[in-house]
């Protein structure tokens, strides 16, 4: 039985991360490009010679982000278009989830090694910045979407077994 109200909210929903993924990949091309000009720059008019290193480090590192973004919001589209369906209790959305919360482990990860990085170069007071926040935040995100994949799992199990019962 569908719910008209979860299923408008869902096709709402589902046009927005749309958009959102877009505008990702659109950056994630971007990116490299507007780095290479900006070292490129800087090699040109020979500033610094170590910040060149450091933008490959921060591009590689947005980078990585990046994609695990876009894994992130692709398997939300595949969550809301079986919500916008009417069927939102499928095994394959547990999958989806499991693997949105691993993007979210990578993205934890690459931000506590850039964390290390910049403390190790910059000194302890680089601990305050955005990559030490992204650390706890994306490892409960990751937690987070492993429960619930756990959770749409153990209901498509369920909906399984009422199915079957007369």
């Amino acid at each position: 039985m569908k719910n008209p109200t979860a299923t408008k909210l869902a096709s709402v929903m589902f046009y927005i991360v749309t958009a959102v993924f877009v505008l990702n990949l659109a950056a994630l091309i971007a990116l490299p490009i507007l780095f290479g000009l900006q070292a490129g720059h800087i090699l040109a008019n020979n500033i610094r010679g170590g910040i060149v290193p450091e933008t490959f480090a921060l591009t590689l590192f947005l980078e990585i982000c990046g994609v695990c973004t876009a894994i992130i919001l692709w398997q939300a589209r595949r969550i809301l278009m079986s919500l916008r369906r009417g069927m939102p209790f499928k095994k394959e959305n547990a999958g989806y989830m499991k693997t949105a919360g691993i993007s979210c482990f990578f993205i934890s990860g690459a931000a506590l090694i850039r964390a290390i990085h910049d403390g190790i170069v910059y000194g302890i007071a680089s601990f305050a910045s955005y990559n030490t926040l992204f650390v706890p935040v994306a490892l409960f995100a990751g937690l987070l979407c492993l429960v619930m994949a756990a959770l749409f799992f153990q209901a498509a199990e369920l909906k399984d077994d009422n199915d079957l019962v007369i």
